[in-house]
Formats: C-alpha cells, sequence, structure tokens
C-alpha cells in the first residue's frame, strides 16, 4: 500500500497521440480524501472496532488509487517527451517510499526483540529483510502453505505484504506501458492499443484471481498476479479519463456517490470467511474506480464535497506513515499482553499510532519530498535527476536490512545461550515422567492410580508463575520428533506411504491412523509398540482427520483428503492389523457455527465401520486442548508467567459424539482431557515439560512422559 501524498497533482490524457492535450486536472483533492477512507478502513478494522468486518478492502482501495496516479503520471510523461525515464520513476518512488517504509521496518524489528523475546524477535527480524527487499507478499505465501506455521501469531511486518504488491507493480509497469504505445505508434493507434493492451491486463488478472482464490486463498490473497487487476483498474480510468470527461456531468457526479457507496458496502458486508479477492473484490475496486473516475473535471455535487474535507485530507497526507505504523504497534501490544487489550488500550494503542505517524511524515516523508538537496540543476539529465533519490532510497534499504540481520543474529545467539544453560531432563524423547506404575494392581487400578499422579502433576502446573530452570525441552526448542515429520503426508499426495516403528520384525500389527494429531501421538505408541511387542505403522496426513466427509482446509477444497482417506482405509484393510489406534482434530470448516456435530458423527461412523472389516481392534485418542497463544512465543518472552499461557478444554460436546459412535462399534474411546487439564483449566508445564509443540500440538517429550498410562489405559481395554 503506498499512495504518498503529494501525487495526486497530476492526471494524464489518453490522448497519447495529441501532444496538445492538456492533463484535466492538476490536483485531486476528492483522493486524498479517499486515502483517508482507504487507511481508516484498514485500522479500524485492526483495532478491533465492531461492524466493520470488510475493512480490509481499504488496501484494495489503494492499489486502485495507485493505479490511477503511476499511470496517470507515466503517460502524462510519454505524452510530453515521448518517452518513460525509468531511472527517474524509480527515482521518485524511492524518494517517497523507502526512506518511510524502512524506518518503521528496523524499528519495528528492534522492538519486537526487545518485547516479545528471541524467538518472535528472529522470526520479525527475518520478515524485515523479506521486507525490505520487496517481496513479503512471497514470504507470506510461504508461511500460508506450511501448515505447523498457520497458527503462529501474525508478523508485526504482515502488512508490507501489499507495499511488496505495488513495488512488483512499479517495476514492471512503466515498461509495460511504454512497450503498448510504441507498439501503438507503429499501428498509428497508439491510445486504442494502450488501451486494449490494459483491458487484456485486467481480465486475465481478474480470471486468474477468481480461479485462485477458491482453490488457494492464501496464494490468491498475496500474489501479484491475483492483484495486479485491481491496480490495472485505476490504469484503466486514467487512459479512459478524456472519455469519462466528456460523459454528462451529473452522470460523473452521480457515480462518485455511487462508488463511495459500493465502498462502504464491501467494508460492513464482507468478512474474514468471504472468499477474497476473487469475484467479492469487484465492490470495493470497482466502486474506487468510480469514485475516481466520476470525479475527473470536478463536476459539482460530486462525493469531493465529504472527501474534500479538511481534516480528512489531513488524515490523507498522512495515511502512508498511518499504514505503516498501524499494525506493528497493535499486533506487538496483543502478542505482548498475557489477555485480550481492553478498549482502553486499543484506544492508547491507537493514539500511540497516530502520535508516531505525524512525527514519521513531518520527520521523514515530507522533508525528503520537498528538499532541494535532491534537487538537480540539470532536470533533463535523466541520471543526474535520479542519482540522489536513488542513493537515499539504497541507503535506506541497507539501514533495514542490517538492522534486521543483526537482530537476527542476536536473536540466534540468545536463543543458543538459553539452550546451552538448560539442564537435560533424562535424555530428551525417552521416557523421564514422574509418573510410577505400582506393581501387583489391575490393569485397572493402574490406570487410576497413574490418573491420581496426573493430575496432581497438572495441579502443580497451574500453579507455575515462572519457566522451570531445568524445563525439557527448553523453550525455544519446542519442536515435533523429527522421526515422524516425514511419514505426514503432505497436502497433494492421495496414495498412501505409510512408515514402520516399533518392533519392526513383529507379525502383530499397530496402525497410527489419522492426521498430524496421530503423528504427535507417534512417540508415545512407538515406545508403546516396542514394549507390547507391535509393528507400528503410520499412516496420516495433514490435515486430514478419520470421518469420512467432503474436506476443506484453511487453503480452500481440499478433495486429494478424500481421496487418501479412502485409500488409506482400504489400505488398513488389506494389512490386517491387531489394532488401529485413530486421532485426528475436530474439524469445524465444513460444519458451521454452531457445529454439525451430528454430521461429524455420521462421517466418523462410516469411517469406523470400515476400519471393522480389518478384523482389528480399534481405539481413538480424544482431542488434546488448544492453545491460545503459541507456547513457544508464550514461555520465551521475558519474564514469562506461565499462568498467562494457560488454556482452557473445549472439546468436550465433540468428544461426546466421538465416544457415542465409537462404543456403537464396540470401539474404545479415550479421554485425554485429564491427561492435561483440571477443572477445564490446563497449562502448558507439566511435569516439567513443555507439553505443547504448537497451539494443537504435543511435543514429543510430554507424550512420551504419558506412556506409563497410555499404556495401562490400552491394557485396560483389553490390549497386550
Amino acid at each position: 500500500m503506498e499512495t504518498p501524498a503529494g501525487s495526486t497533482g497530476t492526471e494524464a490524457s489518453a490522448a497519447i497521440a495529441g501532444p496538445t492535450v492538456r492533463p484535466l486536472l492538476r490536483f485531486r483533492p476528492d483522493i486524498e480524501g479517499l486515502r483517508a477512507v482507504a487507511v481508516g478502513l484498514v485500522v479500524v478494522l485492526h483495532f478491533g472496532v465492531t461492524g466493520v468486518s470488510g475493512g480490509y478492502v481499504g488496501v484494495d482501495v489503494f492499489f486502485v488509487i495507485s493505479g490511477f496516479l503511476i499511470t496517470s503520471l507515466l503517460i502524462d510523461e510519454v505524452r510530453s517527451t515521448r518517452r518513460v525515464s525509468i531511472l527517474a520513476f524509480y527515482g521518485r518512488r524511492a524518494r517517497r517510499i523507502l526512506p518511510a517504509a524502512c524506518f518503521v521496518i528496523a524499528v519495528t524489528v528492534v522492538v519486537a526483540y526487545l518485547r516479545l523475546g528471541a524467538l518472535s524477535g528472529r522470526a520479525t527480524a527475518i520478515d524485515g529483510q523479506w521486507a525490505a527487499g520487496f517481496a513479503a507478499n512471497f514470504r507470506f505465501i510461504r508461511q500460508g502453505t506450511d501448515y505447523f506455521a498457520t497458527n503462529l501469531p501474525p508478523s508485526p511486518l504482515q502488512h508490507y505484504w501489499s507495499l511488496a504488491v505495488e513495488e512488483q507493480f512499479y517495476l514492471v509497469w512503466p515498461t509495460v506501458l511504454f512497450a503498448l504505445v510504441a507498439f501503438g505508434r507503429r499501428l498509428g493507434r497508439a491510445t486504442m492499443t494502450l488501451q486494449i493492451g490494459i483491458v487484456a491486463i485486467v481480465a486475465v488478472s481478474l480470471a486468474w484471481s477468481v480461479h485462485l482464490s477458491r482453490i488457494n486463498p492464501t496464494n490468491a490473497y498475496f500474489s501479484p498476479l491475483t492483484r495486479a487487476w485491481e491496480l490495472g483498474a485505476g490504469a484503466l480510468v486514467a487512459v479512459f479519463s478524456i472519455v469519462i470527461s466528456r460523459a454528462p456531468a451529473g452522470l460523473r457526479a452521480a457515480a462518485t456517490w455511487i462508488g463511495l457507496g459500493m465502498i462502504a458496502v464491501a467494508a460492513f458486508a464482507l468478512s474474514a470467511s468471504t472468499v477474497f479477492p476473487g469475484y467479492a473484490a469487484l465492490l470495493p475496486v470497482g466502486g474506487t474506480a468510480l469514485a475516481i473516475g466520476g470525479g475527473i473535471g470536478q463536476p459539482a455535487r460530486n462525493a469531493g464535497v465529504v472527501l474534500g474535507w479538511a481534516p480528512l485530507r489531513w488524515l490523507g497526507k498522512i495515511s502512508f506513515s498511518l499504514y505503516l505504523w498501524h499494525w506493528p504497534v497493535i499486533v506487538i501490544a496483543e502478542e505482548r499482553s498475557a489477555t485480550p487489550l481492553s478498549n482502553v488500550a486499543r484506544v492508547a494503542c491507537a493514539v500511540f499510532t497516530l502520535v508516531l505517524s505525524i512525527a514519521t511524515y513531518y520527520a521523514i516523508e515530507h522533508p525528503l519530498r520537498s528538499t532541494k538537496l535532491l534537487r538537480v540543476a540539470n532536470p533533463s539529465n535523466s541520471w543526474e535527476r535520479s542519482r540522489k533519490p536513488l542513493a537515499v532510497g539504497a541507503a535506506a534499504i541497507v539501514v533495514a536490512v542490517s538492522v534486521s540481520v543483526y537482530t537476527n543474529n542476536r536473536a540466534a545467539f540468545a536463543i543458543n545461550r538459553a539452550d546451552r544453560a538448560t539442564p537435560a531432563k533424562g535424555s530428551g524423547l525417552e521416557p523421564a515422567s514422574s509418573l510410577r506404575t505400582v506393581s501387583g494392581l489391575s490393569a485397572k487400578d493402574q490406570v487410576t492410580s497413574l490418573q491420581q499422579q496426573v493430575h496432581t502433576l497438572v495441579q502443580q502446573g497451574l500453579a507455575l508463575d515462572k519457566v522451570p530452570v531445568d524445563v525439557m525441552p527448553p523453550v525455544t526448542k519446542v519442536r515435533l520428533d523429527p522421526r515422524f515429520t516425514p511419514c505426514l503426508q503432505r497436502r497433494n499426495e492421495t496414495d498412501v506411504k505409510p512408515c514402520v516403528f516399533g518392533q519392526t520384525t513383529s507379525s502383530r500389527i499397530l496402525v497410527d491412523f489419522g492426521d498430524s494429531h496421530a503423528m504427535h501421538w507417534a512417540p508415545a505408541l512407538d515406545i508403546y509398540a516396542k514394549q507390547a511387542g507391535y509393528r507400528l505403522v503410520t499412516v496420516f496426513k495433514i490435515a486430514c482427520p478419520v470421518p469420512s466427509l467432503q474436506q476443506f482446509s484453511q487453503q480452500g477444497p481440499y478433495p486429494a483428503c478424500t481421496t487418501w482417506r479412502a485409500n488409506a482405509l482400504k489400505y488398513i484393510q488389506s494389512l490386517r492389523p491387531a489394532v488401529v489406534v485413530m486421532t485426528f482434530s475436530f474439524d469445524n470448516l465444513l460444519l458451521g457455527k454452531p457445529p454439525n456435530l451430528k454430521l461429524w458423527g455420521t462421517g466418523l461412523a462410516t469411517s469406523v465401520r470400515a476400519l471393522r472389516l480389518s478384523g482389528a481392534r480399534i481405539v481413538q485418542i480424544g482431542n488434546n486442548p488448544t492453545l491460545e497463544q503459541d507456547p513457544g512465543l508464550c514461555l520465551s518472552r521475558p519474564g514469562a508467567n506461565p499462568k498467562s499461557c494457560t488454556t482452557t478444554f473445549g472439546y468436550r460436546e465433540s468428544g461426546a459424539t466421538e465416544r457415542a459412535v465409537d462404543q456403537s462399534f464396540g470401539a474404545t474411546y479415550i479421554d485425554v482431557e485429564p491427561w492435561f487439564c483440571v477443572d477445564g483449566k490446563c497449562p502448558v508445564i507439566i511435569d516439567k515439560r513443555v507439553a505443547y509443540r504448537d497451539v494443537q500440538h504435543l511435543s514429543p517429550e510430554y507424550v512420551s512422559d504419558l506412556v506409563p498410562i497410555l499404556s495401562a489405559t490400552l491394557r485396560a481395554a483389553g490390549l497386550r
């Protein structure tokens, strides 16, 4: 998102071949006000103002404004000089964008490290390097496809994705425009060629946006290819400006009000569940194009009477700095707080954001844009005109990258130092549990005895107010067992690719079946299988639970899961195992709100019925708690209090449905809530173990500690 103030002063004619045609308007106060509307929508959404669920469309408004202004400037240059000075163009962009943007990157990286700890600081420092290189959107596309990163808190620099999209647009757009004009002049139809070319670009990008938004929303949201049409929509207004100016003034004025209304409808009607951008983006993009296009010539009674209001224009003037600061301020405040921010705290954050934005505009943005030091005596020489602005921009990038690299190294050093200072408990994944079996007791009584011990350990975990020095794993090294992660099948895989553990030569087979939750129980099942004489066969796939239902994921429809599940059920039947232990997360992506538990139970019944055909004993390990904060980040903050990381158990209703289905087929359901919680409250550290790898997956250290009670529970269910 970059439309810094001061660039609304030129609107170019589309009549490329007509050098006598003057620009229609030198300054557009309504566009300044439209900037304020755009940044206001984004800020109120991110600061938690209720009702503005579609405030993210403010970014789309900025895209259209940018496309219009940049194209207008370039066309005016072509009209006046019959060429485009690429160096001069990039010099103007560098001077207006980079100093403020890179300053905010550097400050955010340092503050994140100091306030949020080494783990968050290191992640933000890496994000800072991507953001300074105009590639933040690709960084977040990559993170969005990482299943184990999807539940991490947002980066304080995540909003730089839109700035990256614009910079990528600026990288190619001058060349595209000049090529279209040059080709059109050869044909003797420069204007028509330019118009047709941009229409084609917009059409192709929109079609791709609609397609990709359905199948991969994360990529579609951040991709420059799916957003190019939004900037292109603004470009279309620029190249058709002469045609638009000839429309009746009343019609143009009405268009501005209609456009403003469309933006408002999008802001209040769209939400986080809307497939976006896709077709839905037509509403704010079309509305912005109407508001800008209808304002050409400033017809009487147009929306400029509102958008040109002085306070709104002032807000539009500082909108770039306001956009840069608002996100890191609210994200760092929320992540640092042990509880949700109060309304008073949010207002304080908003005031602080405004102060930072004003200071940045008047100390960095405005001086660098108006200083005579960056001007040259020979403005006709593009290199002389661009040399100093480009140097300023390059220096800003060097500073931002240097600060990010230095902070990343400091964070890495702090993490390694903390790890070395943590005494090991036991030998990592081998059981070092405080749980002890009592000889001479029946399996049922052993379960009762062990449950009492776990209850005591969980209570002790709830009472912790600081991280134990001998916690294991170290809070900066919480991870999944690397032995099993290669066995977790990826999203696009449909063929079953099992792994074998336990007593690998045994003829008695125990299958660990499900999604990534089945994987996080694999370390415990591996130990159990070795002790009980089973060959452990793992069959699990990312975000693909056992119930036979059409599947969706955070990336959209997930047909590969449906196909893989059917193949997995057939494979397990062919194995003829002695035991199938199934574990999976409760998935409400397809169940609605409140979730349709009957539908969930029906899908589970279908799968359990198929598993019974294998002849195996069937056991389900129920859902573990889901955390509200990533455990590593929460526990590694300066002065961390484990109580601030505590969560509540939220799966009793779904667990009751699953238990009823299992029992109807003679399967065993293991309720693991007592292994993690007391009275519904669930600590993150139990028995000096970090119990979770992330917000929903368990650590291999803690599940290995649970082997005694898991083994006793399985024996009590009739296994041996």
